[in-house]
């Protein structure tokens, strides 16, 4: 019965609300049942909205380059090879700016960035790479970024082999 009553409400109450007209729920009076009281409608007063606190005039966070929040100054790229044909795995050590030989590829670290200890792993190089063959000059075939967590994200695509990123290190050079 009660239910029967709010759905009536409401039914009379969508076309004016509908328009923008505001409705106040009539005061019924409904029979208790088993005893029980029921609640009346209480008209509230609305609740005051809390003062927008002004924050003091304050020097904003300088934005920091994640370059500058990593280490850098590494000499060597830490680099596994991997030759598809023959499944032979070989770490690589190449020193930043030198020529290093695996396979027909040559491979030239320009820089390599370490994130800072607190925060997620992660090592990345700037890494060149061009493949060798016979009686022709070197042909560039890769030329960015590699990332150690995620080495497909900036990969080399070459059909006999695959370079990914392990690390950065300071080696000491040996005279």
């Amino acid at each position: 019965m009660r239910s029967r009553l709010i759905l009536a409400v409401c039914i009379l109450a969508l076309p004016l609300l509908a328009h923008g007209a505001v409705v106040e729920e009539p005061d019924i009076d409904i029979p208790e049942e088993d005893g029980m009281e029921q609640p009346k409608n209480e008209i509230r007063p609305p609740v005051p909205e809390e003062p927008e606190v002004k924050k003091s005039p304050s020097k904003p966070a300088p934005v920091q380059n994640p370059a500058e929040k990593g280490q850098t100054g590494f000499n060597t790229v830490l680099l596994r090879g991997l030759n598809k044909v023959t499944a032979h795995a070989e770490t690589i050590d190449a020193p930043i700016g030198s020529v290093v030989r695996f396979g027909t590829l040559e491979i030239v670290a320009h820089r390599c960035w370490k994130s800072a200890p607190e925060d997620r792993p992660e090592n990345a190089a700037l890494i060149e790479i061009a493949e060798i063959h016979q009686n022709e000059p070197p042909q560039r075939i890769f030329m960015g970024w590699m990332f150690s967590s995620s080495p497909a994200l900036s990969s080399l695509e070459h059909p006999f082999y695959d370079v990914t990123v392990i690390a950065c290190e300071q080696k000491t050079i040996k005279d």
